[in-house]
């Protein structure tokens, strides 16, 4: 059938030519007196020379076009692969976008909240109050009065300080050390706080009111739910730009006892979240319980 259409193609394309281009004979002439003129309508099956020709000129253009072909799509392919690669930046984009926003948005309620706890307080009434009875018990209970400029400091970084994004970490560290002496006087001898600090402090700032969530859940969730004597370590140290803070506190009846989930509540919570926005990939923060011990290591990368 190939081989009669081909015949027929040939003889016909002979008819529109004179055989000649120039002075060279055409490949239609030339193939027609070679293997067609000669052989006639059966020449295939009389000769295998005639046979292969066929064979061939009938591969060649099914080649043509299917090597076309096969450029074709592989380029369309390749236009949409590439398509489906700009789709996909674009879409790790718009995630990357919309987590940006929300840790943004979780920063500012965060700040909201804080904003809303100190427009409850009158600071300037407070701080009036607070020297009147300084000043009224000074000569009488030294002691008393101790604690009054304590409380009066702490509420003075907590109301002032803290309205700055970065506080210096040296007092950050006082802060703490005024929380703790307040908690000595109120405790007395059922408690043993221990506050260690190591290292060149100054220089080097750390969000307000970062650190104080975990001392507070150690005296909120081990030592005031203590029936026996209790213990409270803390540790502060700066090498080479690593701060590292260590709470560890025994434990009495606490929730861990009950649910067997971690001490720290709405606090600890809050301070992950606020270390994932403030410092991604610069803090490893680890909680740990063993035996009768609980344990937060924060280390903070500040430099």
């Amino acid at each position: 059938m190939t081989y009669a259409i081909n015949y027929l193609m040939f003889k016909s394309l002979l008819d529109v030519t004179d055989g000649y281009i120039g002075k060279e004979k055409t490949y239609i002439t030339i193939a027609w007196e070679l293997f067609l003129k000669d052989g006639g309508w059966l020449g295939c099956f009389k000769s295998a020379r005639i046979a292969t020709w066929n064979y061939t000129l009938a591969l060649f253009i099914p080649t043509i076009t299917i090597s076309v072909k096969s450029i074709r799509d592989i380029i369309f392919i390749q236009k949409k692969n590439a398509k489906l690669e700009l789709d996909r930046i674009v879409l790790e984009r718009d995630k990357l976008t919309l987590e940006r926003d929300k840790l943004a948005l979780e920063q500012e309620n965060l700040q909201l909240e804080i904003n809303f706890l100190k427009s409850q307080i009158n600071p300037h009434f407070l701080f009036n109050t607070l020297n009147s009875v300084y000043v009224d018990i000074m000569d009488t209970n030294e002691q008393a009065a101790e604690q009054v400029l304590k409380l009066a400091s702490l509420m003075r970084y907590g109301l002032y300080e803290s309205n700055q994004g970065q506080a210096d970490l040296a007092k950050e560290l006082a802060y703490i050390q005024n929380y703790l002496d307040l908690e000595r006087i109120r405790h007395g001898h059922q408690v043993t706080i221990t506050f260690d600090q190591r290292g060149n402090l100054a220089g080097y700032k750390i969000a307000p009111l970062l650190l104080i969530s975990f001392v507070e859940n150690a005296f909120k969730h081990g030592v005031r739910k203590s029936k026996q004597a209790a213990f409270i370590y803390i540790h502060a140290s700066m090498q080479d730009g690593l701060f590292t803070f260590i709470v560890k506190n025994s434990l009495g009846i606490s929730e861990i006892d009950k649910t067997g989930t971690e001490p720290g509540g709405v606090g600890l919570v809050n301070t992950r979240k606020r270390l994932q926005i403030l410092y991604p990939d610069r803090h490893e923060l680890a909680v740990n319980t063993v035996a009768d011990t609980y344990q937060v290591t924060l280390q903070l990368k500040l430099a």
